[in-house]
Formats: structure tokens, sequence, C-alpha cells
């Protein structure tokens, strides 16, 4: 039997079409699409969407019909007739979809009529991305939702052949979050949640249907690229693996500009606290706690840097649970907790609060502050302590800016003690893999390794830096996570312990340590 007749047979049973279509039908990027950012956008979508318009529905064959299923009308628009012309052909005349060329730096609907607009994959092709959103924000109506979907830089795929002019081509190649967030923030378009897709295995698949087109002028079967896709699942949803797709939902709000727009990090904080608060909750502390963070390795830093000198101003950056600077609180040292998150710093309170019914009184403090920019005179403090946090800065300029931020504050002769996830670690893609919570809860990080991390301080001014592995027992109770595996571990730091080469390759964590001068 030849193709042509194996495809006649299949076609006349539905069931069979579909097995079909996925073994034998050539991969597209449409094939990526329906696996991996057709979902993310229908769990986006409300079940009733009123109004709604498809900006950019190509021909139809992703969102428009579902839409029409959950709205009360559909208007697809495109900038391409014949397009226009295959999407009434797979809509199969549903009576609430009406079908518009519409140029979408240009949209022919009144002001505010629209309580939902689609907009998938389209941003990227107009030359001037600015108008084209500032429409959409003009159709829309107050509070109502806007899902937007963008590619991510780099391109798995060159159109460099393609006309420039052509609605096909790509006029950039994409957007980080920041970019797009801001972007949509300048029309009072307000970003309420987003997720990335396309991840590491399907910009890899891209690659793939890429390389065969020009290799072999076909595509590779789409049941290969579906496989491939479906791998993304294995790893977190986040830029860390190279996503190539953005997905957002958003909402108009008309009066947003009095909402001064907050960083990206502070932003992902505050997602995740809202999610984590209950493993921060002061509730129940004992003195036992206090005593045991004082036995802690940042903590004995800080003293041998401080001697017997308790007059020392001590601020930590990005203070989160604040054990270790309320502690740093109950013996002496006038300690501040700075945090993004108002819920962590009310935590912090309460902890220090805690304290005071077994150590009296303390000098203790909270700010609430966004690192990047913090409003602290210069010179105020004498330690600067950050511990797991300057690595969720991916972009290596806006890292640089938050640690120079911190030693602006600091005191000339004064010590910063940095402590970050140990990035080279040899169990570093199990844990993540295994979806350890420190690194699927949390907002991605950038991978420090000893030198990396001893280079960049230095590059931002910091002197005499020494770099440390330290807890490299906690690797024990890590892989996998088990609570006697962590009781091991104790045991072992303080029966046996290990060359400083060990501590530098298997610590969990790097701890740093740099003067001003």
């Amino acid at each position: 039997m030849n193709m042509g007749k194996l495809k006649k047979f299949f076609s006349g049973i539905p069931y069979l079409k579909k097995i079909y279509n996925t073994i034998y039908n050539p991969a597209t990027g449409n094939t990526i699409r329906f696996i991996a950012e057709k979902p993310v956008i229908l769990n986006f979508l409300d079940k009733n969407l009123g109004k709604v318009l498809e900006n950019g529905c190509g021909e139809g064959s992703l969102f428009t019909r579902y839409l029409a299923d959950n709205s009360e009308h559909v208007t697809a628009s495109d900038v391409l007739e014949e397009r226009i012309e295959q999407a009434k052909k797979i809509t199969y005349g549903r009576e609430n979809i009406s079908f518009t060329v519409a140029d979408a730096q240009k949209l022919p609907f009144d002001d505010a009529c629209f309580d939902t607009v689609v907009c998938t994959q389209v941003l990227e092709h107009i030359k001037n991305d600015r108008l084209a959103v500032s429409e959409i924000g003009r159709v829309l109506k107050e509070n109502g939702r806007l899902i937007l979907s963008v590619p991510v830089p780099p391109e798995p795929f060159d159109d460099s052949d393609l006309n420039p002019e052509s609605a096909d081509t790509h006029k950039r190649e994409g957007y980080t979050y920041k970019q797009i967030r801001e972007l949509l923030y300048d029309n009072s378009l307000e970003v309420l949640e987003y997720r990335y897709s396309f991840l590491i295995f399907s910009r890899f698949a891209f690659k793939l249907i890429n390389w065969f087109n020009r290799k072999f002028s076909i595509s590779p079967p789409a049941v290969i690229i579906a496989l491939l896709t479906r791998l993304d699942k294995l790893v977190p949803q986040n830029e860390e693996f190279n996503p190539y797709v953005l997905v957002l939902k958003a909402r108009k709000r008309d009066n947003l500009k009095k909402y001064p727009l907050r960083s990206v990090i502070a932003e992902k904080w505050e997602h995740v606290f809202d999610k984590l608060s209950d493993p921060y909750s002061p509730v129940g502390v004992t003195k036992r706690l206090f005593l045991r963070v004082q036995k802690t390795k940042p903590v004995k830093t800080i003293l041998n840097y401080c001697k017997s000198d308790r007059d020392k101003k001590i601020i930590e950056a990005g203070s989160g649970s604040a054990r270790i600077i309320v502690t740093l609180a109950t013996m002496g040292f006038d300690a501040t907790a700075l945090d993004v998150s108002e819920q962590m710093l009310e935590n912090a309170s309460k902890l220090a609060s805690e304290a005071e019914k077994y150590f009296g009184k303390l000098q203790f403090h909270t700010t609430k502050q966004d690192l990047e920019k913090l409003d602290i005179p210069d010179e105020s403090y004498d330690v600067v302590l950050s511990d797991g946090v300057i690595e969720h800065w991916l972009d290596d300029n806006e890292r640089l800016q938050v640690i120079s931020e911190m030693i602006r504050i600091m005191k000339k002769g004064g010590t910063m003690l940095i402590l970050v996830p140990n990035g080279r670690h040899p169990f570093y893609w199990w844990w993540v893999l295994t979806r350890y919570s420190g690194y699927w809860a949390s907002p991605p990080t950038c991978r420090y390794g000893f030198e990396k991390l001893k280079k960049e301080l230095e590059s931002a001014g910091l002197k005499n830096v020494e770099v440390e592995g330290s807890n490299p027992y906690e690797s024990i109770s890590l892989w996998p996570r088990n609570f006697m595996l962590t009781h091991i571990g104790g045991i072992l730091r303080r029966i046996l312990p290990l060359p400083k080469w060990v501590k530098n390759r298997f610590g969990v964590t790097l701890t740093a340590v740099g003067r001003k001068i």
C-alpha cells in the first residue's frame, strides 16, 4: 500500500486520522505550539471571555474555535487576507465569529470595546510594536484581560533569507520579561501572571525542524518533535532553561501609572513569599534556635571580623526568614533586616519579639527596600550580609549594580559577607531535575562557581576577597532529601573536618568575604 492510499484509509476514521497526522505528518512550528504553548494560554483564559479580539489570528487553527466556544463574540483579525480566508474555512461558519483584515498598528475598532484580547506570536513581526501595544490598550475595556505570547531571545532559527518587509519576518528577536513588562506598563497594562514555554527541549526541536528544512528540504516527523517537546516537563518553567516563548496575562488599568513599577526580581520574590510564608513563620521559636544559628558559618565569620566590638552596625540585604540578622541582634549588634516583602519583614519583627523573651531588649530594625535602588545614605553600615540573594539576578550588569549598591552603603574598612549556592556542585542538576524545592520554588539563579564569584565581587570594587565552600556534608542530606541523612551529615561535620579543596568542590554554599578600602 503506497502512502497516498494509506493516508486516504486513515483519513476516513477520525481517531486513526489523528494517529496518522501525529506519525507521518511533517512537523512545523505549530506542532510545538500545540503541545507547549497552547495549554499555557488556555490555562490563562477564563471560561466567560465576553467580547474577544483575536489580534493576529493567522489561519485560525490554534485558538479561534476555542475562543468562540467560551465567549459572547469573537472578532478575528489578521493583516493578510489569505489567512483570514483560510480561518473562515476551518471555523465551520460559526455565527459568533467575524473576520477582519486589519493592521495591528491601526485597529479599526472603537475605544474600550473588547473584554479580552488574545495576541500570540504577533508583536515580534510588527515594526512599531509600541504602537501595536497602545492599540491593544485602546480597544480593551477597563479591567479587561490581555493574553499575550512573545518569543524570548535568542531566536532558534535564521529567517534572514525572508523578505524583511514580509509579515512573516521577525522585526526583532523577541523580548525579555523585563522589556515586555515595561512596554505593557507604559500602556496601562498590568501583568497579573506569566509563564514560560518552549523550554530547552522545545528550542532544540525548533532548531531540528529548521535544520531538516535547510538540509533536506523536508520537515522531520511530527511524532519526533512531539516527543522532544514533552521533555520540557522535566525541567523548571523559568529562564534558566533557555525558554523561547513567554506567555503573559495582563489587565487594563487606567490609573496604573500611580503605582511605581517594581524591579522584576522584587516582583518574583513577592510571588514566592505569598506561597512560602509558613516556613518563615516565627511561631514556636525557642532559645535553642538562636543558639544554634550562633554556631553557623555566617555568624562566626562576622564575629571574627568584629572581635569584641559589638557597636558595629550590620544590615542583611534580602533578609528572608531573618534568623541570621535577629541572632546577631541577640549578640548585641545594631542589626537591620532589609527585604522587599512586607510579610517577611513582619515575620522578622515577630521573630525579634520572640528573641527578646530570652535575650532582653534588642537593637533591631526593619526596612522595606528594593536592592536595585537602595534609599540608604552612603557608608551607613559596618557589615553588609547577603545570604542566597544576588544569584537571582540573571543579567550580569543588573547583578553587578545590586552588589555595587550594597558596597555603597558600607563604610570604608567595612566587610561584606556574601553567600550563594554552589552552581558547580556535582549534584546541581540532580537537585534541579528531582525538583528539590530550593530550585523549583525560588526564582531561577545564575550558576556561581568559585572563580566567578571572586571575580565578580572584585570587579564591583571589593578588595581582599576570599571565597570558600561550606556545608559539604549537607550534600548528603540533599541527595536525596532525608531527615536521617541530615543528622548523619551533622555528626560527620563535627567529627570529620574536610580539606579546603573538598569544601570548595562539594560545598553546597559558597561563602565570600571582602573589604571596602
